[in-house]
Protein backbone atom coordinates (compact mmCIF):
# COMPACT_ATOMS: atom_id res chain seq x y z
CA UNK A 1 0.00 0.00 0.00
CA UNK A 2 1.58 3.53 -1.05
CA UNK A 3 2.31 5.63 1.64
CA UNK A 4 0.60 9.33 1.85
CA UNK A 5 2.46 12.71 1.39
CA UNK A 6 1.33 15.74 2.08
CA UNK A 7 3.60 18.65 0.73
CA UNK A 8 3.11 21.89 2.05
CA UNK A 9 4.24 24.63 -0.66
CA UNK A 10 4.50 22.07 -3.36
CA UNK A 11 3.80 24.61 -5.67
CA UNK A 12 7.09 26.46 -4.90
CA UNK A 13 10.51 26.03 -6.03
CA UNK A 14 11.73 23.83 -3.99
CA UNK A 15 7.74 21.99 -3.71
CA UNK A 16 7.89 21.18 -7.04
CA UNK A 17 11.34 20.11 -7.42
CA UNK A 18 10.78 17.53 -4.37
CA UNK A 19 7.77 16.91 -6.18
CA UNK A 20 9.56 15.68 -9.52
CA UNK A 21 12.24 14.06 -7.18
CA UNK A 22 9.63 11.64 -5.57
CA UNK A 23 7.80 11.07 -8.32
CA UNK A 24 11.22 10.02 -10.16
CA UNK A 25 12.23 7.87 -7.12
CA UNK A 26 9.44 6.80 -5.09
CA UNK A 27 6.23 5.06 -5.51
CA UNK A 28 3.56 7.56 -2.83
CA UNK A 29 0.47 9.15 -3.06
CA UNK A 30 1.44 12.86 -3.01
CA UNK A 31 -1.08 14.95 -2.16
CA UNK A 32 0.23 19.03 -3.13
CA UNK A 33 -0.79 21.99 -1.88
CA UNK A 34 -0.92 25.66 -2.71
CA UNK A 35 -2.20 28.76 -1.15
CA UNK A 36 -3.68 28.90 -4.69
CA UNK A 37 -6.21 25.93 -5.59
CA UNK A 38 -5.56 26.85 -9.60
CA UNK A 39 -1.74 27.26 -9.05
CA UNK A 40 -1.88 23.27 -7.26
CA UNK A 41 -4.57 22.47 -10.17
CA UNK A 42 -2.08 23.42 -12.91
CA UNK A 43 0.85 21.45 -11.35
CA UNK A 44 -0.58 18.27 -10.30
CA UNK A 45 -2.15 17.92 -14.06
CA UNK A 46 1.19 18.47 -15.77
CA UNK A 47 2.70 15.95 -13.12
CA UNK A 48 0.16 13.19 -14.20
CA UNK A 49 0.88 13.96 -17.92
CA UNK A 50 4.71 13.29 -17.26
CA UNK A 51 4.26 10.36 -14.71
CA UNK A 52 1.46 8.31 -15.55
CA UNK A 53 2.27 5.38 -13.29
CA UNK A 54 1.96 7.55 -10.18
CA UNK A 55 -0.77 9.14 -8.04
CA UNK A 56 -1.02 12.70 -7.20
CA UNK A 57 -3.77 14.97 -6.42
CA UNK A 58 -4.12 18.76 -5.23
CA UNK A 59 -4.86 20.49 -1.69
CA UNK A 60 -6.41 24.06 -1.32
CA UNK A 61 -4.62 24.99 1.89
CA UNK A 62 -3.69 27.89 3.88
CA UNK A 63 -1.77 26.64 7.00
CA UNK A 64 -3.91 29.42 9.20
CA UNK A 65 -7.16 28.35 8.55
CA UNK A 66 -7.43 25.20 7.47
CA UNK A 67 -4.81 22.40 7.94
CA UNK A 68 -5.99 20.90 10.96
CA UNK A 69 -9.01 20.06 8.40
CA UNK A 70 -6.73 18.91 5.60
CA UNK A 71 -5.00 16.72 7.97
CA UNK A 72 -7.54 15.15 9.46
CA UNK A 73 -8.89 14.61 6.18
CA UNK A 74 -5.97 13.28 4.15
CA UNK A 75 -4.58 11.39 7.41
CA UNK A 76 -1.02 11.77 5.57
CA UNK A 77 1.98 9.29 7.04
CA UNK A 78 4.35 12.17 6.05
CA UNK A 79 4.00 15.79 5.81
CA UNK A 80 6.94 18.37 4.03
CA UNK A 81 6.95 21.81 4.84
CA UNK A 82 8.59 23.77 2.15
CA UNK A 83 6.85 26.87 2.18
CA UNK A 84 9.75 28.97 3.94
CA UNK A 85 10.67 30.92 4.62
CA UNK A 86 11.57 30.15 8.32
CA UNK A 87 13.03 32.90 9.58
CA UNK A 88 9.89 34.04 11.62
CA UNK A 89 7.94 30.94 11.72
CA UNK A 90 7.10 29.13 14.89
CA UNK A 91 6.25 25.29 15.16
CA UNK A 92 2.61 25.41 14.67
CA UNK A 93 2.64 23.37 11.41
CA UNK A 94 5.08 20.58 12.97
CA UNK A 95 2.49 20.78 15.65
CA UNK A 96 -0.73 19.65 14.23
CA UNK A 97 0.90 17.42 11.48
CA UNK A 98 2.40 15.58 14.62
CA UNK A 99 -1.07 15.68 16.54
CA UNK A 100 -2.26 14.32 13.76
CA UNK A 101 0.13 11.07 13.43
CA UNK A 102 1.64 11.92 10.41
CA UNK A 103 5.64 12.52 10.25
CA UNK A 104 6.98 15.82 9.96
CA UNK A 105 9.95 16.94 7.87
CA UNK A 106 10.72 20.51 6.82
CA UNK A 107 13.59 22.36 4.93
CA UNK A 108 13.89 25.26 7.27
CA UNK A 109 17.86 26.99 7.70
CA UNK A 110 16.93 29.93 10.36
CA UNK A 111 18.91 29.46 13.42
CA UNK A 112 16.59 30.22 15.54
CA UNK A 113 13.80 28.01 14.71
CA UNK A 114 16.32 25.00 14.41
CA UNK A 115 17.77 25.70 17.73
CA UNK A 116 14.49 25.41 19.92
CA UNK A 117 13.39 22.60 17.37
CA UNK A 118 13.99 19.34 19.70
CA UNK A 119 13.05 20.92 22.96
CA UNK A 120 9.86 22.33 21.76
CA UNK A 121 8.88 19.13 19.35
CA UNK A 122 10.20 16.07 21.06
CA UNK A 123 7.88 15.40 23.79
CA UNK A 124 4.89 15.51 21.30
CA UNK A 125 6.61 13.43 18.74
CA UNK A 126 7.36 10.90 21.25
CA UNK A 127 3.87 10.99 22.72
CA UNK A 128 2.38 10.40 19.09
CA UNK A 129 5.22 7.30 18.25
CA UNK A 130 5.85 9.44 14.95
CA UNK A 131 9.22 11.67 13.87
CA UNK A 132 9.71 15.82 13.42
CA UNK A 133 12.87 16.05 11.18
CA UNK A 134 14.01 19.73 10.67
CA UNK A 135 16.51 21.42 8.87
CA UNK A 136 16.44 18.48 5.88
CA UNK A 137 17.93 20.93 3.39
CA UNK A 138 21.61 21.74 1.84
CA UNK A 139 21.72 23.66 4.54
CA UNK A 140 22.43 22.51 8.03
CA UNK A 141 22.04 18.92 6.92
CA UNK A 142 24.36 18.67 3.95
CA UNK A 143 27.02 20.81 5.16
CA UNK A 144 26.81 19.90 8.72
CA UNK A 145 27.29 15.91 7.78
CA UNK A 146 30.32 17.29 5.13
CA UNK A 147 32.14 18.74 8.05
CA UNK A 148 32.04 16.23 10.87
CA UNK A 149 33.05 13.44 7.90
CA UNK A 150 35.83 15.55 6.97
CA UNK A 151 36.96 16.32 10.62
CA UNK A 152 36.56 13.04 11.86
CA UNK A 153 39.67 12.11 14.38
CA UNK A 154 41.11 15.11 14.26
CA UNK A 155 42.73 16.52 17.25
CA UNK A 156 42.25 19.89 16.38
CA UNK A 157 39.69 21.67 13.96
CA UNK A 158 41.16 25.57 13.74
CA UNK A 159 38.49 26.42 10.88
CA UNK A 160 35.30 25.63 8.64
CA UNK A 161 34.48 27.55 5.75
CA UNK A 162 30.92 26.70 3.64
CA UNK A 163 29.99 28.36 0.61
CA UNK A 164 27.07 28.24 -1.50
CA UNK A 165 27.28 29.80 -4.91
CA UNK A 166 24.37 28.83 -7.13
CA UNK A 167 24.58 29.25 -10.81
CA UNK A 168 22.30 32.65 -12.20
CA UNK A 169 20.25 30.77 -14.55
CA UNK A 170 19.04 27.97 -11.92
CA UNK A 171 15.38 28.76 -10.57
CA UNK A 172 14.81 30.42 -7.12
CA UNK A 173 11.08 31.53 -5.88
CA UNK A 174 10.51 34.69 -4.24
CA UNK A 175 10.32 32.81 -0.67
CA UNK A 176 14.30 32.75 -1.39
CA UNK A 177 14.93 36.36 -2.16
CA UNK A 178 12.76 37.23 0.91
CA UNK A 179 14.40 35.34 3.20
CA UNK A 180 17.59 37.05 2.42
CA UNK A 181 16.10 40.46 2.27
CA UNK A 182 14.97 39.26 5.97
CA UNK A 183 18.50 39.59 7.60
CA UNK A 184 20.59 40.97 5.05
CA UNK A 185 22.58 44.47 7.13
CA UNK A 186 20.91 42.65 10.36
CA UNK A 187 23.32 40.76 13.05
CA UNK A 188 23.33 37.10 12.34
CA UNK A 189 25.73 34.52 14.40
CA UNK A 190 29.02 33.71 13.28
CA UNK A 191 31.56 31.73 14.83
CA UNK A 192 35.16 33.14 15.12
CA UNK A 193 38.02 33.50 17.62
CA UNK A 194 36.60 30.23 18.78
CA UNK A 195 33.55 31.28 20.59
CA UNK A 196 29.92 32.43 19.10
CA UNK A 197 29.83 36.30 18.10
CA UNK A 198 27.95 38.30 14.73
CA UNK A 199 28.56 39.59 11.78
CA UNK A 200 26.13 41.85 9.72
CA UNK A 201 24.93 39.36 7.02
CA UNK A 202 25.45 40.20 3.01
CA UNK A 203 27.14 43.88 4.08
CA UNK A 204 30.70 42.81 2.74
CA UNK A 205 32.06 40.50 -0.19
CA UNK A 206 35.43 38.38 -0.48
CA UNK A 207 36.45 35.95 -3.55
CA UNK A 208 36.10 32.28 -2.36
CA UNK A 209 37.41 29.50 -4.44
CA UNK A 210 34.54 26.68 -5.34
CA UNK A 211 36.30 23.75 -7.01
CA UNK A 212 35.67 23.62 -11.31
CA UNK A 213 34.17 27.17 -11.17
CA UNK A 214 36.79 29.15 -9.77
CA UNK A 215 36.05 32.78 -7.92
CA UNK A 216 33.13 33.72 -7.07
CA UNK A 217 32.36 36.58 -4.89
CA UNK A 218 30.34 35.27 -2.05
CA UNK A 219 29.16 37.06 1.54
CA UNK A 220 28.07 36.06 4.80
CA UNK A 221 24.97 34.43 5.15
CA UNK A 222 22.62 33.02 7.86
CA UNK A 223 22.64 29.56 8.70
CA UNK A 224 22.37 27.26 11.99
CA UNK A 225 26.18 25.91 10.80
CA UNK A 226 28.30 28.32 12.50
CA UNK A 227 26.61 28.06 15.65
CA UNK A 228 26.38 24.39 15.76
CA UNK A 229 29.83 23.08 14.39
CA UNK A 230 31.66 25.72 15.99
CA UNK A 231 30.13 24.17 19.17
CA UNK A 232 29.93 19.99 18.33
CA UNK A 233 33.47 20.16 16.87
CA UNK A 234 35.17 22.62 19.29
CA UNK A 235 36.75 24.54 16.60
CA UNK A 236 38.94 26.94 17.65
CA UNK A 237 39.12 29.83 15.45
CA UNK A 238 36.36 30.23 12.65
CA UNK A 239 33.22 28.79 11.09
CA UNK A 240 32.17 30.86 8.06
CA UNK A 241 28.69 30.31 5.89
CA UNK A 242 28.74 32.19 2.56
CA UNK A 243 26.29 32.79 -0.59
CA UNK A 244 27.35 34.37 -3.46
CA UNK A 245 24.54 34.88 -6.44
CA UNK A 246 26.87 34.60 -9.86
CA UNK A 247 25.50 37.52 -11.39
CA UNK A 248 27.54 40.81 -10.25
CA UNK A 249 24.81 42.45 -10.79
CA UNK A 250 22.56 40.42 -8.60
CA UNK A 251 25.38 40.09 -5.76
CA UNK A 252 26.76 43.46 -5.29
CA UNK A 253 23.09 44.74 -5.06
CA UNK A 254 22.32 42.51 -2.54
CA UNK A 255 25.34 43.44 -0.79
CA UNK A 256 24.22 47.17 -0.96
CA UNK A 257 20.58 47.12 0.26
CA UNK A 258 22.65 45.15 3.00
CA UNK A 259 24.37 47.70 3.67
CA UNK A 260 21.28 49.92 3.59
CA UNK A 261 19.72 47.85 6.27
CA UNK A 262 22.62 48.39 8.58
CA UNK A 263 22.44 52.13 7.96
CA UNK A 264 18.91 51.93 9.04
CA UNK A 265 16.30 51.38 5.86
CA UNK A 266 14.20 48.53 7.13
CA UNK A 267 14.84 46.23 3.98
CA UNK A 268 13.97 42.89 6.38
CA UNK A 269 10.18 44.24 6.82
CA UNK A 270 7.45 42.47 5.38
CA UNK A 271 5.94 45.51 3.67
CA UNK A 272 9.17 45.81 2.07
CA UNK A 273 10.70 42.75 2.16
CA UNK A 274 7.50 40.91 0.03
CA UNK A 275 7.47 43.57 -2.81
CA UNK A 276 11.02 44.20 -3.29
CA UNK A 277 11.55 40.24 -3.71
CA UNK A 278 9.08 40.06 -5.86
CA UNK A 279 10.94 42.96 -8.25
CA UNK A 280 14.25 41.10 -7.63
CA UNK A 281 12.37 38.01 -8.96
CA UNK A 282 11.84 39.70 -12.01
CA UNK A 283 15.14 41.35 -12.40
CA UNK A 284 16.55 37.84 -12.29
CA UNK A 285 14.43 36.35 -14.45
CA UNK A 286 15.86 39.16 -17.07
CA UNK A 287 19.59 38.89 -16.19
CA UNK A 288 19.22 34.85 -17.37
CA UNK A 289 20.94 35.11 -20.92
CA UNK A 290 23.92 36.55 -19.46
CA UNK A 291 24.57 34.22 -16.76
CA UNK A 292 25.52 30.45 -16.58
CA UNK A 293 23.59 27.08 -15.09
CA UNK A 294 26.90 26.72 -13.34
CA UNK A 295 26.52 26.42 -9.42
CA UNK A 296 28.11 24.40 -6.03
CA UNK A 297 28.60 24.01 -3.01
CA UNK A 298 31.78 23.76 -1.20
CA UNK A 299 32.71 22.79 2.79
CA UNK A 300 36.69 23.22 3.65
CA UNK A 301 38.04 22.21 6.61
CA UNK A 302 41.85 23.12 7.95
CA UNK A 303 43.05 21.63 11.70
CA UNK A 304 45.57 18.89 12.94
CA UNK A 305 44.46 15.77 11.77
CA UNK A 306 44.64 12.08 13.66
CA UNK A 307 47.94 11.92 13.44
CA UNK A 308 48.41 15.74 14.28
CA UNK A 309 49.71 16.78 10.73
CA UNK A 310 48.49 19.85 9.53
CA UNK A 311 45.59 19.13 7.24
CA UNK A 312 43.10 21.05 4.61
CA UNK A 313 40.28 19.02 3.50
CA UNK A 314 37.59 20.56 0.94
CA UNK A 315 34.45 18.92 -0.73
CA UNK A 316 33.22 19.97 -3.60
CA UNK A 317 30.08 19.62 -5.53
CA UNK A 318 29.41 21.56 -8.82
CA UNK A 319 25.65 21.07 -10.70
CA UNK A 320 25.62 21.82 -14.45
CA UNK A 321 22.41 22.30 -16.69
CA UNK A 322 20.43 24.84 -14.05
CA UNK A 323 19.37 21.88 -12.16
CA UNK A 324 21.45 23.65 -8.53
CA UNK A 325 17.60 24.21 -6.83
CA UNK A 326 17.64 20.51 -6.40
CA UNK A 327 20.50 20.61 -4.09
CA UNK A 328 18.26 21.74 -1.06
CA UNK A 329 15.79 18.91 -1.69
CA UNK A 330 18.30 16.41 -1.46
CA UNK A 331 18.72 15.60 2.48
CA UNK A 332 14.53 16.08 2.10
CA UNK A 333 14.60 12.63 0.20
CA UNK A 334 17.20 10.63 2.16
CA UNK A 335 15.15 11.29 5.53
CA UNK A 336 11.92 10.38 3.45
CA UNK A 337 13.70 7.22 2.76
CA UNK A 338 14.86 6.87 6.24
CA UNK A 339 11.17 6.94 7.40
CA UNK A 340 9.74 4.66 4.94
CA UNK A 341 12.43 1.99 5.48
CA UNK A 342 13.47 2.20 9.32
CA UNK A 343 10.72 0.86 11.67
CA UNK A 344 9.79 2.80 15.32
CA UNK A 345 11.62 6.17 13.88
CA UNK A 346 10.08 8.69 16.57
CA UNK A 347 11.14 11.56 18.22
CA UNK A 348 12.12 15.11 17.54
CA UNK A 349 15.76 15.55 15.53
CA UNK A 350 17.68 17.32 13.26
CA UNK A 351 18.16 16.54 9.65
CA UNK A 352 22.11 16.06 9.69
CA UNK A 353 21.16 13.49 12.96
CA UNK A 354 19.28 11.21 10.83
CA UNK A 355 20.96 10.82 7.45
CA UNK A 356 24.70 11.17 6.73
CA UNK A 357 26.81 11.69 3.21
CA UNK A 358 26.56 8.66 1.95
CA UNK A 359 22.54 8.96 2.13
CA UNK A 360 22.41 12.49 0.10
CA UNK A 361 24.40 11.01 -2.51
CA UNK A 362 22.31 8.42 -2.93
CA UNK A 363 19.79 10.81 -3.79
CA UNK A 364 22.21 12.69 -6.32
CA UNK A 365 21.24 9.44 -8.96
CA UNK A 366 20.51 10.97 -12.44
CA UNK A 367 21.94 14.74 -11.91
CA UNK A 368 24.24 16.36 -13.19
CA UNK A 369 26.25 17.08 -10.09
CA UNK A 370 29.96 16.22 -9.71
CA UNK A 371 31.65 15.79 -6.37
CA UNK A 372 35.30 15.47 -5.22
CA UNK A 373 37.08 15.34 -1.94
CA UNK A 374 40.80 17.45 -2.03
CA UNK A 375 43.41 16.51 1.02
CA UNK A 376 46.23 18.98 1.33
CA UNK A 377 48.67 18.56 3.91
CA UNK A 378 51.27 21.63 3.26
CA UNK A 379 54.31 21.50 5.51
CA UNK A 380 55.41 24.95 5.54
CA UNK A 381 54.03 28.38 6.69
CA UNK A 382 54.81 32.08 4.54
CA UNK A 383 57.31 32.82 7.42
CA UNK A 384 59.07 29.82 7.12
CA UNK A 385 59.22 29.49 4.01
CA UNK A 386 59.89 32.76 2.63
CA UNK A 387 62.38 33.44 5.27
CA UNK A 388 64.19 29.67 4.91
CA UNK A 389 64.60 26.62 7.23
CA UNK A 390 68.00 28.45 8.87
CA UNK A 391 66.60 32.08 9.59
CA UNK A 392 63.52 30.32 11.03
CA UNK A 393 65.25 28.45 13.84
CA UNK A 394 66.68 31.49 14.77
CA UNK A 395 63.80 32.85 16.12
CA UNK A 396 62.91 32.42 19.76
CA UNK A 397 59.91 29.41 20.28
CA UNK A 398 57.36 31.71 20.65
CA UNK A 399 57.32 33.23 17.51
CA UNK A 400 58.38 29.83 15.53
CA UNK A 401 55.26 28.63 17.34
CA UNK A 402 53.21 31.75 15.96
CA UNK A 403 54.47 31.19 12.65
CA UNK A 404 54.83 27.41 12.04
CA UNK A 405 52.28 25.78 9.92
CA UNK A 406 50.59 23.92 12.46
CA UNK A 407 51.04 27.04 15.15
CA UNK A 408 47.57 28.16 17.18
CA UNK A 409 44.98 29.67 14.79
CA UNK A 410 44.12 32.04 18.03
CA UNK A 411 46.72 34.31 20.05
CA UNK A 412 45.34 36.42 23.40
CA UNK A 413 46.66 39.18 25.17
CA UNK A 414 46.99 42.83 26.09
CA UNK A 415 48.28 46.16 24.19
CA UNK A 416 49.22 49.84 24.53
CA UNK A 417 47.53 51.75 21.62
CA UNK A 418 48.35 55.13 20.96
CA UNK A 419 46.63 56.86 17.98
CA UNK A 420 47.76 59.67 15.70
CA UNK A 421 45.62 63.01 15.81
CA UNK A 422 45.67 64.66 12.40
CA UNK A 423 42.48 64.70 10.56
CA UNK A 424 44.36 62.23 7.90
CA UNK A 425 45.40 60.06 10.82
CA UNK A 426 41.79 59.99 11.89
CA UNK A 427 40.36 59.44 8.14
CA UNK A 428 42.60 56.25 7.22
CA UNK A 429 42.30 54.84 11.05
CA UNK A 430 38.25 54.62 10.32
CA UNK A 431 38.64 53.36 6.96
CA UNK A 432 41.30 50.57 7.64
CA UNK A 433 39.82 49.89 11.46
CA UNK A 434 43.03 50.78 13.59
CA UNK A 435 41.75 51.26 17.01
CA UNK A 436 41.60 53.95 19.30
CA UNK A 437 44.21 55.03 21.99
CA UNK A 438 44.52 53.07 25.27
CA UNK A 439 46.30 51.06 28.12
CA UNK A 440 46.19 47.07 28.58
CA UNK A 441 43.63 46.95 25.89
CA UNK A 442 42.35 43.29 25.24
CA UNK A 443 43.10 41.95 22.05
CA UNK A 444 43.45 39.08 20.14
CA UNK A 445 45.00 37.96 16.98
CA UNK A 446 43.35 35.24 14.52
CA UNK A 447 45.34 33.63 11.69
CA UNK A 448 43.61 31.98 8.76
CA UNK A 449 45.67 30.11 6.29
CA UNK A 450 44.72 29.08 2.94
CA UNK A 451 45.18 29.97 -1.02
CA UNK A 452 44.18 33.69 -1.95
CA UNK A 453 42.41 34.23 -5.30
CA UNK A 454 45.52 34.70 -6.96
CA UNK A 455 46.40 31.30 -6.03
CA UNK A 456 49.47 31.95 -3.61
CA UNK A 457 49.54 30.31 -0.16
CA UNK A 458 48.68 33.02 2.04
CA UNK A 459 47.51 34.00 5.99
CA UNK A 460 44.62 36.32 6.88
CA UNK A 461 45.38 37.87 10.29
CA UNK A 462 42.39 39.28 11.92
CA UNK A 463 42.88 41.61 14.63
CA UNK A 464 40.64 42.12 17.64
CA UNK A 465 41.01 44.90 20.21
CA UNK A 466 38.26 44.77 22.81
CA UNK A 467 35.86 44.08 19.79
CA UNK A 468 37.69 46.95 17.16
CA UNK A 469 38.62 44.10 13.90
CA UNK A 470 40.86 44.89 10.80
CA UNK A 471 42.00 42.24 8.63
CA UNK A 472 45.30 41.76 6.59
CA UNK A 473 46.14 39.26 3.98
CA UNK A 474 50.23 38.55 3.61
CA UNK A 475 51.22 36.25 0.95
CA UNK A 476 54.18 35.08 -1.42
CA UNK A 477 53.31 35.97 -4.41
CA UNK A 478 54.61 34.07 -7.81
CA UNK A 479 57.62 36.34 -7.87
CA UNK A 480 58.87 35.44 -4.35
CA UNK A 481 57.85 38.84 -2.94
CA UNK A 482 56.24 39.03 0.87
CA UNK A 483 52.81 41.43 0.70
CA UNK A 484 50.64 42.57 3.35
CA UNK A 485 46.93 43.44 1.59
CA UNK A 486 44.65 46.07 3.79
CA UNK A 487 41.68 45.58 0.50
CA UNK A 488 42.93 47.75 -2.39
CA UNK A 489 46.30 48.81 -0.86
CA UNK A 490 49.18 45.52 -1.50
CA UNK A 491 53.21 46.37 0.16
CA UNK A 492 56.07 45.08 -0.59
CA UNK A 493 57.74 43.58 2.83
CA UNK A 494 61.24 43.07 3.29
CA UNK A 495 60.70 41.07 5.97
CA UNK A 496 64.09 39.57 7.71
CA UNK A 497 65.12 38.00 10.52
CA UNK A 498 67.80 40.88 12.78
CA UNK A 499 69.22 39.77 16.73
CA UNK A 500 65.83 37.03 16.67
CA UNK A 501 63.73 39.23 16.19
CA UNK A 502 61.49 39.40 12.76
CA UNK A 503 61.10 42.83 11.19
CA UNK A 504 58.71 44.12 8.31
CA UNK A 505 59.36 47.25 6.82
CA UNK A 506 57.61 48.77 3.20
CA UNK A 507 59.65 48.11 0.32
CA UNK A 508 56.98 49.25 -2.49
CA UNK A 509 53.09 49.94 -2.37
CA UNK A 510 50.34 49.33 -5.13
CA UNK A 511 47.06 50.54 -5.67
CA UNK A 512 45.01 46.65 -6.72
CA UNK A 513 42.28 48.05 -8.99
CA UNK A 514 39.62 45.54 -11.13
CA UNK A 515 42.24 46.91 -14.32
CA UNK A 516 45.55 45.54 -12.70
CA UNK A 517 48.04 46.91 -10.30
CA UNK A 518 48.89 50.87 -10.32
CA UNK A 519 52.39 50.93 -8.68
CA UNK A 520 52.83 53.96 -6.25
CA UNK A 521 55.56 56.47 -5.20
CA UNK A 522 57.56 55.42 -2.32
CA UNK A 523 57.56 58.85 -0.76
CA UNK A 524 53.66 58.61 -0.30
CA UNK A 525 53.79 55.27 1.40
CA UNK A 526 53.61 54.61 5.00
CA UNK A 527 56.37 54.32 7.21
CA UNK A 528 55.96 50.84 9.34
CA UNK A 529 58.38 50.29 12.37
CA UNK A 530 57.32 46.52 13.00
CA UNK A 531 58.62 43.80 15.40
CA UNK A 532 57.94 40.20 16.54
CA UNK A 533 60.25 39.28 19.40
CA UNK A 534 60.14 37.68 22.50
CA UNK A 535 60.34 38.87 26.69
CA UNK A 536 62.69 37.76 28.99
CA UNK A 537 59.95 35.09 29.74
CA UNK A 538 60.16 33.91 26.13
CA UNK A 539 56.35 35.28 25.84
CA UNK A 540 55.45 36.73 22.25
CA UNK A 541 55.33 40.65 21.80
CA UNK A 542 54.81 42.96 18.67
CA UNK A 543 55.58 46.51 18.17
CA UNK A 544 54.10 47.67 15.36
CA UNK A 545 54.24 51.65 14.16
CA UNK A 546 52.67 53.29 11.39
CA UNK A 547 53.67 57.05 10.24
CA UNK A 548 51.83 58.80 7.40
CA UNK A 549 54.27 61.24 5.28
CA UNK A 550 53.91 65.23 6.31
CA UNK A 551 51.08 63.91 8.77
CA UNK A 552 52.66 61.78 11.64
CA UNK A 553 51.95 58.80 13.49
CA UNK A 554 48.61 57.12 12.33
CA UNK A 555 48.96 54.43 14.81
CA UNK A 556 51.45 52.45 17.19
CA UNK A 557 50.17 49.24 18.88
CA UNK A 558 52.39 47.44 21.08
CA UNK A 559 51.47 43.94 23.42
CA UNK A 560 51.99 40.99 24.18
CA UNK A 561 50.29 37.23 22.99
CA UNK A 562 49.49 33.19 24.41
CA UNK A 563 48.18 31.01 22.80
CA UNK A 564 44.24 31.34 23.74
CA UNK A 565 44.50 27.32 24.54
Amino acid sequence: MRKRVLIIGGTGIFGQKLCHHLATHFDLDLFISSRSENNAINFVHKLKRQYRDKSFDYVALETAKNLDQVLLKLTPDITIDCSGPFQSADYEIAKAALKSGSHFVDLADAPKYLSGYCDALNELATEQNVASIGGASSSPCFTVALAQQLCADWRRVDDIEIAFVPGGKGDVGPSVIQAILSYAGQTISTWREGKLGHIAGWANSKPMHIGALGWRQTAPAETYDAEYLGKILDVKSTVSFSAGLESPFEHYGVVSMAKLSKWGLPIGHKSIARPLSRLLHKIRFAIKPFVTGRGGMMVRASGLNADGIYQSSEYELIVEQNQGPNIPILPTAAVIRKLLTQINTTGAALAFDTVDVADIEAECTNYPIYTQVLNNYPNTGIYRRYLGAQKFQELPGSLREFHNIDGYPVWCGTADISSGNSLAARIVSKIVGFPASGKDVPVTVSVQRGINQHNDMSETWTRNFAGKRFSSELSIDKNGTFRERFGSLSFEIGLDVVDGAIVMPIKSWKLETPFGAIPMPLWLAPSSQTREFADENGVFNFDVEVNLPLFGLLAHYRGRLQPED
